[in-house]
């Protein structure tokens, strides 16, 4: 690995993280040596659970991504996490995509925002910006936008 980076994010498939733990933590070691090596820090990008699917929970697959953490010492952007609060208390705001496994506009705001958050240690709360793209039936409403900024903020601050 060559180039000047600061921090290289890696991102597992949910399943995957949830299934085989073992498999998810040599595979992110033998990543963050080379990551170390090339004076890069690595985090982890926590992915989000299955809308449907009892297995793969957004609640298992932050498990699964802390206890790696923890064994590897490496920082986590909790996006998954910030997905459960927002399904607690707002359940009516989905985040998914028909297919219950990828993210919506909402979802993919809310990421971006955990994204902010936990790269930048401020809120993203005030942020203008607030993607309306042509074509897409549901738009973001300012006080959704505001709602999903504070939810990424509150997620990352309580994060261990």
């Amino acid at each position: 690995m060559n180039g000047d980076w600061d921090i290289v994010i890696l991102q597992e498939q949910c399943a995957f993280a949830v299934l085989n733990e073992e498999a998810f933590c040599t595979s992110t070691q033998s990543f963050d040596e080379v990551i170390r090596k090339a004076g890069a820090q690595t985090a982890l990008f926590m992915l989000w659970g299955y809308k449907d699917d009892p297995e793969i929970t957004n609640q298992r697959v932050a498990a699964a991504c802390t206890r790696i953490s923890e064994r590897l010492d490496l920082p986590v952007i909790p996006v998954g996490l910030a997905w459960d609060a927002v399904a607690h208390s707002r359940p009516e705001l989905d985040l998914y995509l028909f297919d219950g496994m990828r993210a919506n506009l909402h979802g993919r705001y809310l990421t971006a925002n955990v994204f902010y958050a936990a790269l930048f240690g401020e809120s993203p709360e005030g942020l203008a910006y607030i993607p309306a793209p042509p074509g897409v039936k549901r738009v973001i409403t300012a006080e959704e936008a505001h709602f999903l900024q504070r939810i990424a903020w509150e997620t990352v601050q309580a994060y261990p």
